[in-house]
């Protein structure tokens, strides 16, 4: 179904940029503990500091986001919202949250909140119909 993957990816996303995300020299989510960020790359950092990535294995990235579902819940609300996007309907993504959701400490391209809209937009839109 669609939409497990669409929430999987998000929830995957926020796991992920949580355990990388946050790297703002406040401590905690350099990459240290060897996390995986949202495009599956394991970032890792040497003596000096310099962050290394490397490809993450593609068993351990899909197990962990297998792993991020405890429930899906009532997801009538957003499954109406697709719909209606694919009829070409205006539809508007917000996100809310703190700074892992803004990507502080992330690069732009691993942003979920970017990652997911991006998701959604092409595989949904109907032209330029979702904001």
């Amino acid at each position: 179904m669609k939409i497990e993957k669409i929430l999987a990816a998000v929830a995957a996303a926020a796991m992920t940029a949580a355990m990388t995300g946050c790297s703002n020299g406040t401590g905690g989510g350099d990459g240290a503990d060897g996390g995986n960020n949202a495009a599956g790359v394991l970032e890792t950092s040497n003596v000096e500091g310099t962050v290394q990535t490397e490809a993450a294995p593609e068993k351990e990235y899909s197990e962990m986001v297998q792993r991020s579902f405890v429930s899906l819940g009532n997801t009538y609300r957003l499954e109406d919202k697709l719909s209606k996007a694919l009829q070409g309907e205006e539809i508007t993504v917000a996100y809310l949250g703190g700074s892992i959701t803004e990507g502080v400490g992330g690069t732009t391209a691993t942003f979920y909140s970017k990652l997911s809209y991006k998701y959604i937009s092409e595989n949904y839109s109907k032209g330029d119909n979702v904001k």
